[in-house]
């Protein structure tokens, strides 16, 4: 969102001498970090949900690996073939 906002301001502005007039081309910040977060902020609960509809145990707190099948998250230890560690984007 923000890598296109900015490649549209540098087209139209490498435009300008080639037939494209703009008065001022500017990118308002706050509005497009409040349109990039409409897109954004749901997306933890909705892997999270998409994970348990799988049956995937979520545990949202930092997690250490203790052994190879093993990890330690939220003073537990928890034992798996498989681990996914969902750190975002």
């Amino acid at each position: 969102m923000l890598a296109h906002a900015a490649a549209v301001v540098d087209a139209i502005k490498r435009m300008h001498d080639k037939g494209v007039t703009a008065r001022q081309v500017a990118i308002q910040w706050q509005s497009l970090m409040a349109f990039k977060h409409t897109f954004t902020n749901p997306v933890p609960e909705n892997t999270q949900r998409a994970f348990e509809q799988q049956g995937i145990a979520c545990c949202p707190a930092a997690v250490r690996f203790v052994g190879p099948r093993a990890v330690r998250v939220a003073g537990m230890t928890l034992e798996s073939r498989f681990f996914v560690v969902a750190t975002g984007a």
